[in-house]
């Protein structure tokens, strides 16, 4: 090691001009790589939500959610499973298997697999509501103007900052909160 060393130190001019290249090339090959600010990526995880007005709790267990569940788990490729039935309401989260199955497939499977459960009762409003959790719904960047809103110059600022970033076409959707 003391030998490399020594090399470098007695042949400076080289080492100088073996660094400018490195420099140079990783420069270079930075400006060619090719990707994505924020790509979006598949977290193999779905929400079904069922709203059955006036039901209890229990009912709702009983007659949406168990159902809903028997089916979701003959699904090959999902990884966890939590519900929870309260009135009026069943929700059901589930994860796929990301590391052994592939996503698409098993999301597909678990469509089909919500869609074809049986004793479902009559008198529901709407299906059961599918929902698949995917990275591009997050918001990047959340911005928050707090403060006194004298003479309402918060919500002037609000107003301005909204209408710069609408007019910026990197930004596709706002949305405003409070």
């Amino acid at each position: 090691m003391t030998a490399i060393s020594r090399f470098f130190l007695e042949n400076y001019k080289f080492t100088i001009v073996l660094t400018f290249f490195f420099v140079i090339f990783g420069y270079g090959g930075l400006i060619s790589l090719n990707s994505e600010s924020f790509p979006t990526v598949n977290i193999g995880n779905v929400i079904i939500t069922t709203q059955y007005r006036g039901a209890t709790a229990e009912d709702i267990e009983s007659k949406i959610t168990k159902p809903i569940e028997d089916e979701i788990r003959s699904v090959t490729g999902i990884k966890e499973v939590k519900s929870v039935s309260q009135p009026g309401e069943s929700k059901i989260m589930t994860v796929v298997d990301v590391d052994n199955y592939a996503v698409e497939k098993v999301i597909a499977d678990l469509q089909r697999a919500v869609d074809r459960v049986p004793d479902l009762p009559t008198d529901l409003e709407n299906p059961p509501d599918f929902f698949e959790v995917k990275t591009d719904e997050f918001p990047v960047i959340e911005v928050a103007i707090v403060g006194p809103n004298t003479d309402r110059i918060r919500d002037k600022v609000a107003i301005e900052l909204e209408e710069e970033l609408e007019d910026n076409k990197a930004i596709s959707t706002i949305l405003k909160n409070g």
